[in-house]
């Protein structure tokens, strides 16, 4: 026999896999195939000792064929394989139509799952090397036990779901993608089954399509998906969440209370230096302890400095971690107006420059004295490498905290030593909240006193908290 399949599938809607079965694979047209034939194969002594134990036969045809002929043989079929067993299920006979049907109702495990330009998407395996290049060796965390636990539960298709969604958040540059992709190149099928998208609107569009194609099952990872995109996935996929799982993850601390939101504390130095053992055995043991350190659990920046470890010893910078990272950033950096946009946007949380909020940016270059258009050719040059300013849909942000901190500490030398107070009572009124949430993250005392002196009852509502 060609195939012999075990185990049944009762729920199997073209009733061929509905027993335990065994297939026989003809390649030949329809009509060169005799009914001797088809009596010399189902007789065969493997054919039959199944067929014997309550197996179910079937033939495969590689051709189509009349339906009165396809009766006569499953007629004829069925009547061989009762005299092998009295109790022989009735046989089987599949075209090559009714097989292009059976597979095109797994469209998710086909390669073109969308059947013309991707778009957003990214399949499982071209998203994997882009996640593993720097760091091939995952270390697992013990604290993201649970809530790796919790994710694995909401991917497994066979378990039942309030929510369509789960969101994992944390401080950009933690780990929360790795985390994600850990758990779900686990899950059996993944090649066939994950999508992954990095950006919120095109999660929105992705859950479209799945939404739309209604015998479709798989789990959508939604990088950088901040609320609103969360609520609309919600609703576009809430009455399908028996066949489409999605994990979003946000580092916004914004929550939607309708789903369960997961958050991944900060790193330790110790941790990260785990990290940094396996993926660079090559670097000496005291310089990833110094970058362990210096990177204040942000991997990214850490692996970072560990690939550029030979430059950074060359040049014999071995001072404070700030001292280091300034340097790395400056490294990573070189150009003046490329340090400029980067210093800008860190003045604040993030800033808007997409639809609705376009006039963010506007008034961020008019107050920073630079040409919107300039910022945004050096932004899009700078996501992926060195990677220091993430861009959405409508948001720019500087990423990770301990990049946007450093860079802060330079923007408010470029901008503000000189005269704070008359400085900071130029900031534009629709920058002011945000500006006033990135002083409370990452400013030092120095800053934060001339700042609290000028804005005094100021109480800024938009600084986002890990959530409890």
């Amino acid at each position: 026999m060609d195939t012999q399949v075990r185990l049944a599938m009762p729920n199997d809607p073209t009733g061929f896999l509905d027993l335990p079965t065994c297939w026989q694979y003809k390649a030949r047209p329809s009509a060169k195939i005799t009914s001797p034939a088809l009596l010399k194969e189902i007789r065969k002594p493997y054919a039959a000792r199944l067929i014997g134990e309550g197996y179910a036969y079937r033939v495969a045809i590689c051709d189509d064929m009349p339906a009165n002929k396809q009766t006569k043989w499953e007629e004829l079929l069925t009547t061989a394989a009762r005299e092998i067993n009295p109790h022989a299920p009735n046989a089987r006979v599949a075209t090559a139509s009714q097989l292009a049907s059976w597979a095109n109702s797994y469209p998710a495990l086909l390669p073109a799952f969308f059947p013309h330009d991707p778009g957003p998407v990214q399949y499982f395996e071209t998203w994997a090397p882009n996640i593993t290049k720097t760091t091939p060796t995952f270390v697992a965390v013990e604290e993201w036990r649970g809530a790796a636990e919790l994710i694995e539960g909401h991917i497994d298709l066979a378990q039942s779901v309030t929510s369509p969604i789960i969101t994992l958040q944390g401080t950009a540059g933690v780990g929360k993608t790795r985390l994600v992709y850990e758990i779900v190149a686990n899950l059996k099928g993944a090649k066939n089954l994950v999508f992954y998208t990095a950006d919120g609107d095109d999660a929105e569009t992705v859950s479209r399509f799945l939404q739309n194609n209604k015998r479709t099952r798989g789990v959508l990872v939604a990088d950088e998906c901040p609320v609103l995109s969360r609520a609309a996935i919600m609703k576009i996929l809430k009455g399908h969440a028996e066949r489409v799982r999605v994990i979003c993850i946000d580092n916004s601390g914004e929550r939607l209370g309708s789903n369960e939101e997961l958050w991944l504390d900060q790193l330790s130095s110790a941790t990260v230096e785990k990290v940094l053992d396996k993926n660079f055995p090559w670097v000496p043991a005291d310089h990833r302890r110094t970058y362990a350190d210096e990177s204040r659990g942000y991997i990214r920046l850490a692996a970072g400095l560990c690939e550029h470890d030979a430059e950074i010893q060359a040049n014999g910078h071995f001072g404070p971690a700030l001292d280091v990272i300034q340097e790395y950033y400056r490294e990573r950096l070189p150009e003046e107006r490329q340090q400029r946009a980067v210093e800008a946007i860190s003045l604040v949380q993030e800033v808007g420059f997409g639809e609705g909020v376009a006039e963010e940016l506007d008034a961020l270059c008019d107050f920073t004295g630079q040409e919107r258009q300039q910022v945004l050719e050096i932004v899009a040059a700078l996501k992926d490498a060195p990677g220091f300013v993430a861009r959405t849909t409508r948001y720019l942000y500087v990423t990770p905290e301990i990049i946007a901190k450093v860079a802060f500490t330079r923007a408010w030398r470029r901008w503000f030593e000189a005269d704070p107070s008359a400085e900071l009572r130029r900031i534009p009124p629709v920058l002011l909240s945000t500006f006033q949430a990135r002083v409370a993250r990452s400013a030092t005392a120095e800053v934060r006193t001339p700042n609290g002196s000028v804005f005094l009852g100021f109480r800024s509502n938009t600084q986002t908290t890990r959530p409890r």
